[in-house]
C-alpha cells in the first residue's frame, strides 16, 4: 500500500513539473513575477476560475481580495472572510491564475479589483483594499506597484 501510495505521488509530481514546464515556456518573453499581472477578467466561468479555489472551503463565497502569510500559513482574504492555507506562498500566487493582481510585499499579494487606493503615512505606503483591509506596501516591490497602477 505504501509503495502505491508512493508512486502516485511522484508520478503527480512529474506530471505538475512538466504543466509548469509547458506554462513557463510560454510565458518566455513576461516580465518579472512581481510585476507581471496574470491576465483574464476577474470574474469567469467555474472552469476558469484560479486553482486557489479548489482548495477554500465550500463556505467560501466570492472572490479573493488578497493574500498574505503568517508563519507557513497562507491567510486567503475577501471582503465576508479569511481562510487559512498550509501550503507555500509563491504557490499560492501561482494558483492566482486567471486573476489580475501583484505582490506589493514579501508577505502580501493583491488583486486588482480590491484595490481602492494608495496610502502614504509617515514615509510608509500602504495599499488600501475595498474590504477595508490595508496592506504594507515595501520599498522592493513600490516601483512594480506603480507601474502597475500606471498602466
Amino acid at each position: 500500500m505504501f509503495l502505491i501510495t508512493a508512486l502516485g505521488g511522484v508520478a503527480r509530481h512529474v506530471i505538475d513539473q512538466f504543466t509548469q514546464r509547458q506554462i513557463d515556456h510560454t510565458r518566455k518573453d513576461a516580465p518579472p513575477e512581481e510585476s507581471r499581472p496574470v491576465s483574464a477578467p476577474a470574474l469567469l466561468p467555474d472552469a476558469c476560475q484560479p486553482r486557489l479555489l479548489r482548495r477554500l472551503s465550500a463556505q467560501w463565497e466570492g472572490q479573493i481580495f488578497n493574500l498574505s502569510v503568517e508563519d507557513h500559513l497562507v491567510i486567503v482574504a475577501n471582503n465576508h472572510r479569511e481562510e487559512r492555507l498550509r501550503m507555500r506562498f509563491g504557490d499560492a500566487i501561482d494558483e492566482m491564475d486567471g486573476v489580475l493582481g501583484i505582490r506589493v510585499h514579501r508577505s502580501h499579494w493583491v488583486a486588482q479589483h480590491a484595490i481602492d487606493r494608495i496610502e502614504r503615512s509617515k514615509g510608509r505606503v500602504f495599499v488600501a483594499l475595498t474590504n477595508g483591509a490595508r496592506v504594507p506596501v515595501s520599498r522592493t516591490y513600490l516601483p512594480a506597484l506603480e507601474r502597475y497602477l500606471r498602466d
